[in-house]
């Protein structure tokens, strides 16, 4: 048994998944920080949302090697694109329908996580 609950890694035996819904079940709140977000798994934590008061997720969406050279040509030219929040959203949508295009597991499982992620934005 894995007494560390700080870090959370893929270990034998002990997916990330795991760790997380053992750990949500008593959660008040539950803030995170993560690298990549997928709204088509979601709903294999939905469930654990439930009983959680708060719920922070602070994400670092799949930046390609587009983004990135756009962001460097940008602070090397000192050029400020006052159009980059809506570029951002628009790139942003395109990906979660993308990612939602390309599903493979079972839909009716991701459509409801999705549909319960847009429940917990709407309410706060």
């Amino acid at each position: 048994m894995i007494t560390d609950t700080r870090f959370f890694t893929n270990e034998a035996g002990l997916t990330l998944l795991d760790r997380f819904k053992a750990t949500l079940k008593d959660a008040k709140y539950f803030d995170v920080l993560v690298g990549y977000f997928r709204l088509s798994g979601f709903y294999q934590l939905s469930d654990s949302f439930e009983k959680i008061d708060k719920i922070r997720i602070i994400v670092g969406l799949s930046t390609d090697r587009e983004t990135f050279n756009a962001i460097r040509h940008n602070r090397e030219n000192s050029i400020i694109d006052f159009e980059s929040d809506k570029n951002a959203k628009l790139q942003y949508e395109q990906n979660v329908i993308s990612e939602i295009e390309s599903v493979t597991e079972n839909n009716a499982l991701v459509e409801s996580g999705i549909m319960k992620f847009i429940y917990f934005l709407k309410s706060g």
